[in-house]
């Protein structure tokens, strides 16, 4: 009995073993933000796709009625916007990899911040009114008596 608990144990540990990593790659936080950099790359091809398709757009619906040329204007603004809030982004996760010493204690000390902001409103949430009923109208004040003179 103890032989066969034995058997089962050394074959549990193997498989086991078997299922467990052998290391532990770890990538370090520079190497984390540079994955970003894959996001940012669909991002731009998006962010490009759709500049070209709304300009395709402009250009094809000359002297046409419903033109559409004023909401496609409205979407190259956007895809302009989008590519220079692109291009800051990129430069904070540049600013992140090559400076990470000074960069992690600011990333920790914003997440801190946030932190402590949403504990503060949350604790000082004041409760909501206790709604009405659906049918009944709201009370009315009670009417004043006329003032004497």
């Amino acid at each position: 009995m103890i032989g066969a608990l034995h058997k089962n144990s050394i074959g549990i540990s193997a498989l086991t073993a078997l299922m467990l990593p052998q290391c532990a790659l770890a990538l370090t936080f520079p190497q984390v933000v540079g994955l970003f950099h894959i996001a940012v790359g669909l991002i731009l091809t998006f962010i490009i796709l759709l500049f070209v398709t709304a300009f395709a757009v402009y250009v094809a619906r000359f002297n046409t009625w419903p033109s559409y040329r004023d909401s496609m204007i409205r979407v190259l603004e956007w895809s302009v916007v989008m590519l220079f809030v692109l291009l800051v982004v990129l430069a904070i996760v540049n600013a992140i990899q090559h400076h990470g010493t000074i960069a992690l204690p600011i990333i920790a000390f914003i997440i801190i911040l946030a932190i402590v902001f949403f504990i503060v409103r949350v604790f000082t949430a004041r409760a909501k009114p206790p709604a009405r009923p659906a049918g009944r109208p709201p009370a009315r004040p009670p009417a004043r008596p006329p003032a004497r003179r």
